[in-house]
């Protein structure tokens, strides 16, 4: 439903890990919902040097889907998405 390929809902109490994910393909991913290929609800998602092809979303975020999201990238090739429950 949410995520085809990712979903991310925060982290394990007391972890300080984030979600890293490097020299990846993402093609031809769906998601009945929301972020055909990544679904950040909660938690901090490092996306780096990886590729996002053709994926879809029924609702929203056709490749990624971050809710209340601040996203920022960098010149060495990295996503951060950043998504924070208040």
């Amino acid at each position: 439903m949410f995520g085809g390929a990712i979903y991310v809902e925060g982290k394990p109490s007391g972890s300080t890990n984030d979600t890293k994910v490097s020299g990846c393909r993402f093609e031809n991913n769906y998601a009945e919902k929301n972020g055909g290929a990544i679904c950040v609800n909660d938690g901090l998602v490092d996306l780096i040097k990886s590729t996002i092809l053709n994926n879809n979303a029924g609702i929203n975020g056709g490749a990624i889907y971050s809710k209340l999201a601040n996203t920022t990238t960098t010149a060495t090739g990295q996503l951060r998405i950043l998504a924070a429950q208040t």
